[in-house]
C-alpha cells in the first residue's frame, strides 16, 4: 500500500506529496508543525508517523543503546558476557531523561499572533507540536524508561 493509496483510503486525495509531506488546505505557514509518513517497504511493512521533531525519541533510544553498550565493552572488556537486559533498561532510562526534558523544551510555548502584512487581519498561530506516532515527544519519556525495565524484570529477553 503505497502512501497516496493511504491517504485516498483515509478519506482524502492527494493528501501527501512525493516526499510524504502532509498537504494542507491553505497556503502553509513557517510557524506550521510538518507531519511525515515514513512507509518502510518489506517482508513487513512498517510506517512510522512524526509530527515536528518527533522522531527525535527514535534518535535518542538509538543513541543511548549504541552508547550503553560501547560503555559496558570498553568499562567490562570485550568478553564480558553481555546482559542485554540490564544494558537496555539503563539506555531505556537515559533516553527517557533526555526525551522528556527535549520534549518539554521543545513543545512549550505559546500560541502566537501574527499579523498578515497584506490585509491587516490578525491570525493565531499553534504552539509547537512534536509527536512521534501521535503521542507528544515528553511522554515518550516515560515510555521509553519504563517499557525496558518492565520487560527486564520480567525476564523478556
Amino acid at each position: 500500500m503505497g502512501l497516496q493509496s493511504l491517504a485516498k483510503g483515509l478519506g482524502g486525495t492527494n493528501l501527501l506529496d512525493s516526499r510524504g509531506l502532509r498537504r494542507r488546505s491553505q497556503a502553509p505557514s513557517p510557524y506550521d508543525a510538518y507531519d511525515l509518513i515514513v512507509w518502510l517497504p518489506g517482508e513487513s511493512d512498517i510506517m512510522i508517523f512524526w509530527s515536528g521533531h518527533g522522531y527525535l525519541a527514535l534518535v535518542f533510544m538509538a543513541a543511548a543503546l549504541l552508547g550503553t553498550d560501547f560503555a559496558v565493552d570498553f568499562v567490562m572488556g570485550e568478553d564480558y558476557p553481555d546482559n542485554v537486559g540490564m544494558e537496555t533498561t539503563i539506555a531505556g532510562i537515559i533516553a527517557g531523561i533526555g526525551t522528556w526534558v527535549v520534549g518539554k523544551r521543545l513543545n512549550s510555548g505559546e500560541p502566537r499572533h501574527l499579523v498578515d502584512p497584506e490585509t491587516g487581519q490578525e491570525v493565531l498561530a499553534p504552539p509547537p507540536y512534536h509527536s512521534l506516532f501521535f503521542i507528544k515527544l515528553q511522554w515518550w519519556g516515560p515510555i521509553l524508561a519504563i517499557w525496558p525495565a518492565l520487560l527486564f524484570l520480567l525476564g523478556v529477553e
